[in-house]
């Protein structure tokens, strides 16, 4: 088998995993103390992919072995290798956020139509969006790259080895959703990747 394959294999085993933890933990059937297993798996899900990625765009192994665990400089190779693979991902990605807000949105209102508030004003005075200030207010996939790559790359990775101190999480927080992006945002990405290569 070739190496590239390889890597998409296991990248694909590595985003399964992180699949059945994310849903095992937020349905409760899993009980965990923290979210490091889930986004050090997914972590690792999304690095393979990306390197896949680079390895059938003709890097060689130790050219992807340089980029270690810098899944931000891993992902801004591939941008620069394969620009329209990346735009497809990024396209993917903020067409899955645009439908959760909306999805958020329209029940929202709904909630509001139930209490006798119909007009566009009054809805907009409870939090209502319109659909260009969804599109403009999603999640930027390049910032939630760098979030992962700055905690995975950090000496052998911040999920593995606790690491004290404050550190700040990006949300998503309108009509009712308060949602951490970056565990969403790296599941979509390493899906459309993965399925690229299917």
């Amino acid at each position: 088998m070739t190496t590239h394959l390889a890597y998409f294999r296991l990248a694909k085993d590595y985003l399964e995993c992180a699949n059945l933890l994310s849903a095992a933990s937020h349905s409760r059937q899993v009980e965990l103390e923290s979210d490091s297993p889930i986004l050090a798996t997914l972590a690792h899900a999304f690095e393979l992919s990306v390197k896949a990625h680079l390895l059938e765009a003709s890097l060689s192994l130790s050219e992807i072995e340089r980029f270690g665990h810098n899944l931000e400089a891993a992902y801004r190779k591939l941008c620069e290798l394969n620009r329209p693979q990346t735009e497809s991902m990024k396209k993917a990605v903020a067409t899955k956020w645009r439908k959760m807000i909306r999805s958020a949105r329209d029940d929202h209102n709904s909630r509001l139509n139930k209490i006798g508030i119909f007009s566009t004003e009054g809805m907009r005075e409870f939090g209502s969006l319109t659909n260009d200030e969804i599109g403009a207010g999603i999640p930027k996939l390049h910032d939630d790259i760098r979030w992962l790559s700055d905690r995975h790359n950090h000496r052998g990775s911040v999920f593995r080895y606790t690491k004290f101190g404050c550190d700040s999480r990006p949300h998503i927080r309108c009509v009712g959703l308060d949602i951490f992006t970056v565990e969403r945002s790296i599941l979509w990405a390493t899906e459309a990747l993965i399925v690229a290569r299917a």
